[in-house]
């Protein structure tokens, strides 16, 4: 009698080698995913920065009170197509209390600006997720505060 086929015992070594591969793969493919995720959140500080900056150059929005409080921050809110960013972590922005400073800075005949940027975003789960800033671009090494707190 020849049959054709697997053996129970087969079947279950085969089943153990793959439970112990997911057990080993998954702590890594979470790792990799939540830095994408940390990594699309700098990259979205960045671009968020880059518009404000934008529209600080922009002689129309310079001296307008209503976008720009103090004559140099403006919050998210007040970016133009700020609604285009999705936060990575599957939250909204915080846009009244998220902002970018933008400080001009004379050195003779150059004039420097120098943003500086809060945006902080929280996802379904009340974590929130915080950067701030004095750098442009916004990098993993320039991040000051990266904190994930419970609301």
């Amino acid at each position: 009698m020849n049959k054709k086929g697997f053996t129970l015992v087969e079947l279950i070594a085969v089943v153990v080698i793959m439970a112990i591969i997911a057990m080993i793969a998954t702590p890594n493919i979470i790792s990799m995913m939540n830095n994408g995720k940390r990594e699309d959140f700098i990259n979205n500080a960045n671009e968020i920065m880059s518009k404000a900056v934008y529209m600080y150059k922009l002689d129309k929005y310079k001296n307008d009170s209503s976008i720009f409080e103090s004559g140099n921050r403006i919050k998210l809110k007040n970016i133009e197509d700020i609604n285009t960013l999705e936060d990575p972590f599957g939250g909204e922005y915080d846009l009244e209390n998220s902002y970018v400073i933008i400080e001009s800075v004379n050195n003779g005949t150059i004039v420097e600006r120098n943003p500086s940027i809060y945006v902080r975003a929280c996802d379904e789960d009340n974590k929130c997720y915080s950067i701030g800033t004095a750098s442009n671009p916004v990098s993993r090494s320039s991040i000051t505060t990266s904190s994930i707190t419970e609301n």
